[in-house]
């Protein structure tokens, strides 16, 4: 009957030990989705930054040449 107790035991704690191996394996695949989204809004983050940094120069460039515009038309 001890035996009986043990046995029944360890066959509860194997299948608990399975849950937790198929939970921890969610997990994983869980983190693995969070990183692969993380890994895309960072893409999505750098490519904005690039498109700000040509309109920046772009709109430099854009006054520049109005105030070129402008000192030539005093100049006339």
């Amino acid at each position: 009957q001890v035996y009986s107790y043990f046995i029944g035991s360890m066959e509860s704690g194997v299948v608990k030990v399975e849950h937790g191996v198929e939970l921890a394996g969610q997990a994983g695949e869980s983190i693995s989705g969070i990183q692969d989204g993380a890994n895309r809004v960072v893409n999505v983050v750098s490519g904005i930054s690039d498109a700000i940094r040509e309109q920046s120069a772009a709109s430099s460039e854009i006054a520049l040449n109005v105030e070129r515009i402008a000192r030539m038309s005093e100049e006339s």
